[in-house]
């Protein structure tokens, strides 16, 4: 055989080869396009829509928690059936690299690495309760005992003992990790020993022991267990955090704030699905049936997680254990669009500058090298039409060198599109340009080699918008530098739009609460104001000359008055618990009177019932305590009235006792029950006795609605701000047991915050004689009661019907104290105050006259510089040991 037949044939293998490959990668795309086609058609049939769930406490636990979500997206989304999938911390890649689920709810730490493995992406966050408080955010504590005088920061932790929760644990470790290696401390070569405790409450218990010198567990760990009565936090020193924080909690924290579990959607999920699932759970209110199953307040749009990549990147742990290392896999996964055009494009040329060139320098077949470029070209043209976004190749003069199908579409066949203008302004290539003259958003690029994403807008002939992403990477040449650069044009309009919806959904559901509270004041006003006059002109007829029949009527009538009062009073607590506006008060009060009042109301409600009603106040309990008395009291008449109105005969028992194996010398554990042989609840209702709105109730086997049921609600609300538990216990026909622990301090041992005293603390005798009193009212009916019920007194007595009058009339006369409505006509209680401090009388005593009983009133009184309020309906009693107190 001659040289010329060898070359021939060493030419005709290579070219065989070559166009194997290419068959082989061609073939392997259609298989690829087949198989993800019968998913998609698999998953039409499937009308089931899956959602994976870390099941961190079993599959059980799991499935009760987020089940009810699953419901609830069924109801709310039309056509879609959704269902939990339990998935085990093992299995949670597995089943979200092979597409068996199609949303996905992890810890943010999971969800960084899903999101950089396998593209899933957030649609949104949880609400989470922690302590009867909403937070999207925790963090980590890092702590040891309070008296350690040899620890005070970071670094005294050198050769000493330290115990996290877990190794994988976010909150219980990585934390904390991120500090102290920070600080210039490596935990791994300075500690002493490093131990993992298993739990959060084994970490502190250990620290709290001696077992080892510090410790660390996320937010709300140590405050939680204050509460439960294990520890007392004075015992322990808390590393401040140092550093620039956004976080808002009321939990103590040593570390940067990072954002709580979100929703996720899986690769193969559609943005239509994703975005109705979306809506749906931002929707989600905090007392749905869902949100309470899975103990959180509903969901929020989905926060940044750059926060838990960045901790992880400095931790080099999860997806950056390899960070600074190049690796085969992390180049392909994360640059395979632009890399599959290089590899393909430099294969190529390769074999064709280096076998051509060979062969033309040998055979001097020109025509057969013409013949290999054009198969080299179309062989590549095939493989970048293949890809599904618009896809170029730039020269480094800016001019297109090649296009993929799709953008060819929409630059040559339709040239007034939105892509064409998105590259007119990337490249500005109406005029000539050179590298000096350069100044596209893509220099980056050409500084750094290194790929850049940007976004732009552009319109299209139909006056549309379009938002593009535009990925842009270099394709180096043998120099080193690069001649050409592989862009990728996204359409992103949708996804913008759908964020955009997601915010605007949010902002109208802030906005429907807002409405809410401020019509629930405005009805607190205009119900209770008219109210204040019918009880005390009944109360004035009370004392007038009455037969028989009209002193029954009129006590009937305040009667009523007292029980419409009382449901107003229900439905602003609900609101202030809603608004987190509940605010409870710490000074000294008699337990024993506390009963008292309770039992001369009870018996005023049993009236010819045949019920006995005992009050067992054990002789442990201590005659004082510190504590909220009228919050408590409260609570005791809600659990009373009910057992009077569901029991007709029998008897009631209040019982208060203390607890001495959870006592202590500093807190008293005081145990309130309160037990009848009424109706009793049926086990399926008992869990929902305490839902607002709504209250159920069993006789025989005929279920009842009855009024509507906010007592209970409101009483569950106040033990756990007061730091209890309420628990009940119940059969049908027998009766129920209500019960509940308080833990209370000493007397002896306020601060200055628990000596503040309400109005209503008893006093001596008060006298008004001599006084002059200006009272700012505008209503007729409130001032003639007013002045009608001061007139036995021999106080002097002045009305003025607006704020502007009270001016000028402060301004003619002295005054002892101003009695103030807050709403008036033209100029209201606060304003008119805030002259009177400025220009009139900055010391005489101004008292509001409030129908607002929401908590936040306190406060604006004080901001407007009043001296204290006094709430409609108006006590008498009560005004004047008021006006005593501040005269």
């Amino acid at each position: 055989m001659n040289k010329t037949s060898r070359i021939k044939e060493q030419s005709t293998r290579v070219w065989k080869y070559i166009l194997i490959l290419a068959a082989v990668l061609i073939l392997f795309s259609d298989v690829f396009v087949f198989v993800e086609n019968g998913i998609a058609a698999s998953k039409k049939v499937d009308e089931q829509i899956r959602i994976g769930v870390l099941a961190k406490r079993g599959h059980e636990i799991c499935l009760k928690k987020w089940g009810p979500t699953a419901e609830y997206l069924t109801d709310k989304i039309a056509g879609r059936q959704f269902v939990i999938v339990p998935i085990d911390y093992e299995e949670i890649y597995s089943f979200v690299e092979h597409g068996k689920v199609d949303f996905i709810l992890a810890n943010s730490s999971f969800y960084v690495e899903l999101e950089r493995w396998y593209g899933v992406n957030r649609i949104a966050t949880l609400k989470n309760l922690r302590l009867n408080g909403v937070y999207t955010e925790f963090a980590g504590v890092i702590f040891w005992m309070a008296d350690r005088v040899d620890l005070r920061q970071l670094t005294d932790l050198k050769d000493k003992t330290f115990m996290a929760v877990e190794e994988t644990s976010f909150g219980g470790w990585r934390m904390a990790w991120r500090e102290l290696k920070e600080a210039g401390f490596d935990p791994h070569r300075d500690l002493k020993a490093l131990q993992f405790g298993g739990t959060h409450d084994a970490v502190v218990y250990a620290v709290k022991d001696g077992t080892v010198d510090a410790g660390t567990v996320r937010t709300d760990t140590l405050e939680r267990m204050r509460a439960e009565g294990k520890i007392d936090l004075k015992d322990f020193y808390i590393i401040p955090y140092r550093g620039k924080n956004n976080l808002k909690l009321p939990f103590l924290y040593s570390t940067r704030s990072y954002p709580e579990w979100p929703m996720a959607k899986v690769r193969h999920t559609s943005d239509t699905l994703a975005e109705e699932v979306a809506i749906a759970l931002l929707e989600m209110e905090a007392d749905s049936v869902a949100a309470k199953a899975g103990k959180n307040a509903g969901w929020t749009i989905p926060l940044n997680y750059q926060s838990v990549h960045n901790c992880l990147k400095e931790l080099k742990i999860g997806p950056y254990k390899d960070l600074g290392k190049i690796t085969l896999y992390d180049t392909i996964r994360n640059y395979w669009p632009w890399l599959l055009g290089i590899f393909v494009m430099v294969l190529i040329f390769f074999i064709f500058f280096v076998h051509m060139s060979d062969l033309k320098a040998k055979l001097k077949q020109s025509v057969v090298l013409g013949e290999e470029r054009e198969r080299a070209r179309v062989f590549l043209q095939s493989i970048i039409d293949a890809i599904p976004e618009s896809l170029l190749v730039i020269n480094r003069d800016h001019t297109i060198a090649m296009a993929n199908h799709k953008a060819n579409y929409a630059m040559e066949e339709n040239p007034d599109t939105s892509l064409l203008k998105c590259y007119y302004f990337l490249h500005k290539t109406e005029v000539p340009c050179n590298e000096s003259e350069y100044s596209c958003p893509l220099t980056t690029l050409i500084e750094t080699m290194q790929p850049v994403t940007v976004e732009h807008t552009s319109v299209d002939c139909e006056g549309q918008k379009h938002i593009f992403e535009i990925t842009a990477a270099p394709i180096s040449d043998e120099s080193g530098g690069f001649n050409q650069f592989v862009e990728i044009f996204s359409d992103v309009t949708m996804h913008k739009k759908a964020e955009e919806e997601l915010l605007s959904a949010k902002e109208k559901a802030e906005q429907i609460n807002e409405a809410k509270s401020e019509f629930l004041m405005n009805v607190s006003h205009d119900i209770r104001t008219p109210m204040n006059v019918i009880n005390g002109f009944n109360d004035l007829l009370l004392k007038t000359p009455l037969n028989e029949e009209q002193e029954r009527f009129c006590k009937m009538i305040k009667r009523k008055g007292k029980d419409l009062i009382c449901l107003i009073e229900d439905i602003i607590d609900i609101s202030s618990v809603e608004k987190g506006k509940v605010r409870m008060y710490q000074y000294p009060f008699e337990i024993q009177k506390v009963v008292r009042d309770i039992g001369e109301s009870v018996g005023m409600l049993i009236g010819n019932k045949e019920i006995s009603f005992k009050c067992n106040v054990s002789e442990k309990v201590p005659k004082k305590l510190i504590g909220d008395s009228m919050r408590l009291k409260q609570i005791l008449e809600n659990l009373c009235g009910n057992a009077v109105k569901y029991t007709e005969k029998g008897k009631i028992d209040l019982t208060v006792s203390i607890d001495d194996e959870i006592s202590t010398e500093q807190l008293y554990a005081v145990c309130f029950e309160v037990e009848d042989t009424g109706i009793g609840i049926s086990e399926k209702n008992i869990e929902d006795i305490f839902e607002p709105y709504t209250r159920f109730y069993d006789i025989g086997k005929n279920e009842h609605k009855d009024g509507v049921g906010m007592g209970l609600h409101i009483v569950e609300t106040l033990v756990n701000h007061m730091g209890g538990k309420i628990i009940v216990k119940s059969e049908v026909g027998k009766g129920s047991k209500f019960s509940f622990k308080l833990k209370m301090k000493k007397p002896g041992e306020l601060d200055a915050e628990a000596n503040k005293q309400p109005l209503d603390k008893p006093d001596e005798e008060v006298s008004l004689a001599g006084m002059n009193i200006l009272i700012a009212e505008d209503d007729d009916a409130t001032r003639v009661l007013m002045k009608l019920s001061l007139k036995d007194f021999e106080c002097n007595i002045k009305f003025a019907n607006d704020g502007e009058e009270v001016i000028e009339e402060m301004k003619k006369n002295k005054y002892d104290i101003v009695l103030m409505d807050i709403r008036m006509p033209s100029m209201d209680g606060f304003e008119t105050t805030k002259i009177i401090r400025a220009d009139v009388d900055k010391d005489v005593p101004v008292l509001a006259l409030t129908a607002h009983v929401m908590g936040f009133v306190e406060d604006d009184c004080k901001d407007a510089g009043m001296n204290g309020f006094i709430s409609k309906p108006i006590d008498i009693d009560k005004l004047k040991r008021a006006i005593k107190k501040y005269v």
